[in-house]
């Protein structure tokens, strides 16, 4: 048939079943390898998964812990902020029975934002108790001199730096006695829920008591 013989349909048979298996083979490699590839990309796509929510776990933990950290700032200033206040009868309750000081001076921090408030419900409480002292009496403290610039203001009265001062001629004179520096120095420090500081100067005058209110410790 199509001129050929018996033996040369043979030879086409038996080269054509070679091909077919050749190509076989080629496929049955092929097949493999793209299982093979398939296998590898999927693991590797699983593996950036994988990654990817690792990555946005710690980022969503991470910005907790920012966001706590900026609430506990911002709580943290607000307090800082926040201003002092007097009250009243704390303030009383540690004058009573105290004879008053001949004088009274208060001096306050002017940049400090409410040194000048609280040198006034001071002054007012102290009115209210008929002790020797008026509102028009509040002063700043003074630039310290040129000597000391670069120190607070509140050192050439050697008072404190920060929070309240009382300051007189012996100071707390007897441990015994409650002088009215030591009684105007726990009267403070009670009402505003604070320690107080007591000092002395011998450069103040006797009987006068002075009050230094300097910026919240």
């Amino acid at each position: 048939m199509f001129g050929l013989d018996l033996d040369a349909w043979n030879v086409v048979m038996v080269s054509f079943l070679g091909v077919a298996a050749i190509a076989a083979v080629v496929v049955g490699i092929s097949t493999a390898v793209i299982i093979k590839l398939q296998k590898q990309s999927e693991l590797e796509s699983n593996e950036r998964i994988a990654s990817l929510v690792t990555q946005g776990d710690e980022l969503r933990k991470d910005t907790a812990e920012a966001n706590k950290g900026a609430a506990q700032a911002r709580l943290e200033l607000q307090k800082l902020q926040a201003w002092r206040m007097v009250n009243p009868e704390k303030f009383n309750s540690e004058l009573v029975g105290v004879e008053a000081p001949t004088s009274i001076e208060i001096l306050y921090v002017p940049e400090c934002s409410d040194c000048f408030m609280v040198a006034g419900m001071i002054a007012v409480l102290l009115k209210d108790k008929n002790w020797p002292y008026s509102l028009s009496e509040l002063k700043k403290l003074q630039s310290p001199p040129d000597w000391m610039k670069g120190f607070p203001a509140t050192l050439q009265h050697r008072a404190n730096p920060t929070g309240v001062s009382v300051l007189s001629k012996t100071a707390a004179g007897n441990p015994q006695e409650m002088t009215p520096a030591k009684a105007l120095m726990f009267a403070i420090g009670k009402s505003l829920d604070a320690g107080g500081f007591i000092a002395a100067d011998e450069a103040i005058p006797d009987g006068t008591v002075r009050v230094v209110i300097a910026p919240k410790i």
